[in-house]
This record gives C-alpha cells, sequence and structure tokens, in this order.
C-alpha cells in the first residue's frame, strides 16, 4: 500500500529578487 499522487505542480515564479520554484503535490486519500 502507498500513495498514489494525483495532481504534481510545478511553478516557476520571476521576482525582482529572483526565482521562486514551487511544488504542490495532491494525493488521493
Amino acid at each position: 500500500m502507498g500513495f498514489m499522487p494525483v495532481s504534481i505542480t510545478l511553478t516557476i515564479k520571476k521576482t525582482r529578487t529572483g526565482w521562486q520554484c514551487y511544488v504542490r503535490v495532491t494525493f488521493f486519500t
């Protein structure tokens, strides 16, 4: 038994101070 990733979202934004990276993983529960 384990987790099944349903959605993986990678967001990269460029700001005045540099780059920001967001990783969002949604699991089926």
